[in-house]
């Protein structure tokens, strides 16, 4: 039914919501503005291994843990002893609560994904992990 009244249509509202932030550690949306100053949230701040390393930005070239997952299933045949487990224990357990084998071996981690340093894709890296024998690993950059 059209409008015979003598008021006019009303304006829609259109509705202004703040920027969201995110944990830096695991990636959720965080809503208290104290943690969310913070940029990270409070259960995370609470069980922050010393461990972990959390950065802004991700160095060029470092690939995802899932990434190495998938490559360390493909080449579990071709490397002896070469296992999920081995991993897991090479960059200090999956939450980061031991310290790595090798520097090199330090996972980073980054809006709730957890990155590596390409070389453990590597044959050498994947060698090294199968056999917890780092003497060959390259000492890794600088953050």
């Amino acid at each position: 039914m059209a409008n015979t009244s003598n008021t006019p249509n009303p304006t829609p509202v259109t509705l202004v919501t703040p920027a969201q932030t995110v944990c830096k550690v695991c990636g959720k949306t965080l809503t208290n503005p104290t943690t969310a100053s913070a940029g990270i949230g409070h259960l995370c701040a609470k069980g922050l291994p010393a461990n972990r390393v959390v950065v802004a930005s991700i160095p060029a070239g470092y690939i995802t843990l899932a990434n190495l997952g998938r490559t360390l299933r493909a080449q579990k045949a071709t490397i002896a002893g070469l296992t999920i487990s081995k991993l897991v224990r090479a960059i200090g357990n999956d939450k980061g609560t031991a310290q790595p084998a090798n520097p090199i071996a330090q996972p980073l981690y980054c809006n709730g994904q957890r990155y590596v340093n390409p070389w453990l894709g590597t044959k050498a890296g994947l060698q090294a992990i199968a056999s917890n024998n780092w003497a060959k690993a390259p000492a890794p950059a600088k953050l």
